[in-house]
């Protein structure tokens, strides 16, 4: 799978758009027609000059598109680009492909590949441009994470968060997401449960609707955030606080109190664009939430500066960066001066300063990967990363093997 690519489409004829959408409906061959021309624009700052792309796809309802890909011309800055006449309510199933062969594009819905589909549709005398993103990376040039060790604990069985202990050296804390109770599991990075505590630890006064990442604050209290949102319709997402235990024993921690958090730019319950779940968050003078977004492929960074215990506070809105993709982790360096993000096809590491606006550095570096469904990760000290799987495998990755980001 190719991952990580900008894909633009500009539609040429002032008569057309591309519609965004799983199924439409299809025109049936009595209904009148006109052509429209439209042009697939397609860039990507990580794909070497002069590699040759084509385009091929199906038409939905009369069969195949082309007989054979076919070639995109090379435009300028990095663009490739293909023309085609089709009459209006055409729906085309496409992908592209480089010149070795290879699968070059797959596009996702949730956590499903799928196959972009647009539609031709009539507007009023209006050109458009929409931007979405196709994934992008040559397989030779993704890192596949190879698994150092696996939970030995059945129990946990869908990995969604985990930090470093405060208070235990090598013993790390991780919990599952939702479906699970309100629990803690610490364990070794050989993937074995500290204090033989395969059941967990028990976390009284909390509930795990989604729990999708933990954090740890400066007097070693974790933060357990349970502000997973698939639909975007949750109206309690909620963090909760509870000390780390000063002994590892089968005794349930209380949770001291809990706050609920908005976002400040949401104002319906499920919105038009899918872009308030989170999975990612840390503790830095304040809780911060990076989001995961399913409309575009950028993420939103919010900071909930004072904590008022059994309440609801509206989220500060601090800065906005694009991913390539789905935010499914975050953690802040033990220095404190980077940010790593993990994504289902990266990891990017943001040079992090609170003080300045916006507080992410723009010069970031990243690495592709190829793994499995990746949804947790922290530092094991300031050069070297931990991530767990949903599978159940635990990966470590030197921050030595990000490069800089050449895009924008």
């Amino acid at each position: 799978m190719i991952r990580n690519m900008f894909r633009f489409f500009r539609i040429s004829a002032a008569s057309v758009l591309i519609l965004l959408a799983p199924t439409t409906a299809r025109i049936s061959a009595a209904e009148p027609v006109s052509e429209a021309r439209v042009e697939i624009r397609l860039r990507s700052p990580q794909t070497p000059p002069g590699t040759r792309i084509f385009i091929s796809g199906n038409h939905v309802v009369w069969g195949d598109w082309f007989g054979e890909p076919a070639p995109m011309r090379t435009a300028t800055n990095g663009w490739w680009a293909w023309e085609g006449s089709f009459p209006l309510g055409t729906e085309l199933e496409y992908k592209f492909t480089l010149d070795d062969g290879t699968t070059a594009v797959k596009f996702k819905k949730g956590k499903i590949s799928v196959n972009y589909r647009l539609k031709v549709v009539e507007i009023n005398e209006v050109s458009h441009e929409l931007d979405t993103w196709m994934r992008h990376v040559p397989a030779w040039r993704r890192r596949t994470l190879e698994p150092f060790s696996r939970f030995a604990n059945g129990a946990i069985n869908e990995s969604s968060g985990i930090v470093r202990s405060r208070r235990h050296p090598g013993v790390y804390w991780t919990h599952n997401d939702s479906g699970d109770t309100a629990r803690l599991f610490p364990i070794h990075m050989d993937g074995s449960c500290a204090a033989g505590l395969t059941n967990g630890i028990a976390i009284r006064g909390a509930e795990n609707q989604d729990w999708e990442d933990l954090a740890t604050g400066p007097d070693g209290a974790f933060y357990i955030g349970d502000v997973g949102n698939n639909e975007n319709a949750r109206t309690n997402l909620t963090v909760y606080r509870c000390a780390e235990p000063a002994a590892l024993r089968d005794e349930p921690l209380q949770a001291d109190d809990w706050m609920c958090i908005a976002y400040p730019d949401q104002d319906a319950f499920p919105p038009k664009h899918l872009n308030f779940d989170c999975e990612a968050m840390w503790w830095n003078e304040g809780l911060y939430f990076l989001t995961k977004h399913r409309s575009d492929t950028r993420a939103k960074l919010y900071r909930l500066a004072d904590w008022t215990p059994g309440k609801t506070a509206v989220l500060e809105k601090r800065d906005e960066v694009d991913v390539f993709g789905m935010v499914t982790a975050a953690d802040l360096s033990p220095d404190g001066a980077r940010l790593a993000v993990l994504t289902y096809d990266a990891v990017w590491l943001f040079p992090f300063r609170p003080e300045d606006d916006p507080p992410l550095g723009r010069s970031r570096k990243w690495l592709p990967i190829q793994a499995e469904q990746c949804e947790a990760l922290c530092f094991i000290d300031n050069d070297t990363l931990l991530i767990t799987s949903e599978q159940g495998n635990l990966f470590q990755l030197p921050v030595s093997e990000l490069t800089p980001f050449e895009g924008s």
